[in-house]
């Protein structure tokens, strides 16, 4: 049995989480109901989808910060 690493793990978890969230945006938007906390998490979760792809380490924080004085 392959190990996955925990991006791995976290990447296929999040995009099922945002598929579910698609369904219900689509049933929202069909059933003509208006949730602005809803399209907000969806909105959330979409943002931290692509965010998580566009990133190489999804657990490590930077090992430098420059300061801007």
């Amino acid at each position: 049995m392959p190990r996955f690493s925990k991006r791995a793990n976290l990447l296929k978890e999040l995009e099922a989480v945002a598929k579910s969230h698609v369904i219900k945006a689509y049933l929202r938007f069909y059933l003509d109901m208006e949730e602005s906390f809803e399209d907000d998490l969806d909105h959330y979760v979409a943002v931290k989808l692509f965010a998580l792809k566009a990133s190489r380490y999804a657990f490590r924080v930077p090992s430098r910060t420059w300061s801007s004085d």
